[in-house]
């Protein structure tokens, strides 16, 4: 036999193509938002929700302002995007980034992102307004930190 114990998709997940067309609405937006060039970008992550003891998971697209966002923002915009009520009010302490395998654009081996992503008042990403001026340290005197987060990324919701 067998078939039945992996895990379940979210009840939403048959509405794929539902989502798909509101999700064209919200790029427009995206695309309106940087044309104009009045209004503030934004940039558009995934993030995978995952409820283990349901065994249900969940993919959802999160818009943020990588100029004034922080990990904890992001983590914040979860209940308003996810469709599935449980993950959405599940309690999310940071967010993972999965192992790519070799070297990301970021420079670094990946240790410390990994950690780095549990602090919620760490900039989302580095254009953020912790920017270094030009002596190339923030207000405070010390080197930008920043998620570096970047547009298309696809992260995985840590839960509580």
């Amino acid at each position: 036999g067998g078939g039945g114990g992996g895990m379940t998709r979210s009840l939403s997940s048959p509405d794929v193509h539902k989502d798909l067309s509101s999700s064209a609405s919200a790029s427009d937006l995206d695309s309106a938002s940087v044309a104009s060039g009045s209004q503030s970008p934004s940039y558009k992550v995934f993030v995978l929700l995952l409820r283990p003891s349901d065994r249900i998971f969940e993919l959802i697209q999160v818009l943020y302002d990588p100029r004034t966002a922080t990990v904890g923002d992001l983590l914040d915009l979860i209940p308003g995007n996810a469709t599935e009520s449980r993950l959405g009010r599940q309690i999310h302490v940071g967010l993972l980034r999965p192992n790519s395998g070799g070297g990301g654009d970021n420079g670094g081996d990946g240790s410390d992102d990994l950690a780095d992503l549990t602090d919620l008042n760490m900039a989302a990403s580095s254009s953020s307004n912790t920017s270094p001026g030009r002596d190339g340290l923030t207000n405070n005197g010390t080197a930008p930190r920043s998620a570096s987060i970047h547009r298309g990324e696809i992260l995985v919701a840590i839960p509580d």
